[in-house]
């Protein structure tokens, strides 16, 4: 989405929400989803990109000069 309107501030809000949805409640650290199924992280982690775009278009709604922002994610995850 290069040259997208306001791209750097839909990119923040983006690593934000993922950043402090996955480092809170019972896990904090990559090593903590050890015990999670390859399912259930899967689902968590369409929900967290779910969140992000619902938080962007929020933003977005709130500040007239961001209309139209928006940015590309990718996610992913690894763990041992």
């Amino acid at each position: 989405m290069g040259g997208a309107a306001a791209g750097e501030e839909a990119s923040r809000i983006a690593v934000e929400t993922v950043k402090q949805r996955m480092t809170n409640g019972t896990y904090k650290k990559p090593g903590d989803y050890g015990a999670m199924d390859a399912y259930t992280l899967a689902e968590k982690l369409e929900n967290l990109v779910r969140e992000a775009n619902n938080n962007i278009l929020s933003r977005a709604k709130a500040k007239p000069e961001y209309q139209g922002m928006g940015t590309t994610m990718t996610v992913a995850f690894a763990r041992h």
